[in-house]
């Protein structure tokens, strides 16, 4: 019975899933999955990589692009090398083809963490009643990190305290918050497409979600001239932006 259930989960996994990956994306304790072309697959559990035992040729890696590009409309090709999707469950992935990736297709998942934190989890007692307070307060916040610091958890953690009823409009690259709240307005941007489609970016985003009523601007990731926008929500009577940014520190 049991090697019946493996065949049937591995057939289920190649025919709607990302075959071979599916155990890795099925582990809780996995937080990046990487592919650096043909060869074995990556992992980083707890911030360690780690090499598994799964090992990908050339059309698999192919058949596994197309399965993550296609259902999204985007394509992956020497027109569209580097590509940037999502996972149905939020995870980010980022694939660069040949020419660029000069030993075969890459393909980079960073998984969405699906377990909610709490905000008790991050620090001490005293300075989660200070934090909750600062929200509750409706003060502006930014949460700055390295890359896998966590600070798309702690944001999450944060945006938890929001006041209910308050119309929270996110903006993100890539949708990953998840936000409790009953009045909540999700954007995500839009990459150009090869067709001569515009692209949508952060910036177009933000300056969107300033003419949407909103009573908080949550922004997932800061990083180019979208801050200059940020700043001026901020400072305009958009009390209570929340954004994460790249920094080693404040």
């Amino acid at each position: 019975v049991d090697r019946v259930a493996a065949v049937v989960s591995r057939v289920q996994a190649r025919i709607g899933g990302l075959g071979p990956l599916e155990p890795l994306l099925a582990d809780p304790m996995v937080s990046d999955i990487l592919v650096n072309g043909p060869g074995p697959v990556w992992t980083e559990r707890a911030g360690r990589l780690d090499r598994t035992p799964i090992v990908l040729d050339r059309p698999a890696i192919d058949l596994l692009v197309e399965r993550v590009v296609a259902p999204l409309g985007l394509r992956a090709d020497r027109t569209s090398p580097v590509v940037d999707a999502r996972l149905p469950d939020g995870s980010r992935v980022h694939v660069v083809l040949p020419p660029l990736a000069i030993d075969g297709p890459t393909v980079t998942i960073r998984r969405f963490g699906a377990t909610a934190v709490p905000l008790e989890a991050f620090c001490e007692p005293t300075v989660a009643d200070l934090l909750v307070n600062a929200v509750g307060s409706g003060l502006n916040m930014v949460v700055c990190g390295g890359t896998g610091a966590g600070k798309t958890t702690l944001l999450n953690a944060l945006c938890a305290h929001l006041p209910a009823g308050e119309r929270v409009v996110t903006v993100e690259d890539a949708a990953e918050l998840r936000l409790p709240g009953d009045h909540v307005v999700r954007l995500e941007t839009r990459p150009a497409s090869p067709d001569g489609l515009p692209g949508i970016g952060v910036r177009d985003l933000v300056r969107a979600a300033l003419r949407m009523r909103p009573d908080r601007i949550v922004v997932g990731e800061v990083r180019g001239a979208e801050a200059l926008d940020m700043l001026q929500a901020m400072n305009t009577g958009h009390g209570g932006c929340l954004s994460t940014c790249h920094a080693n520190g404040p």
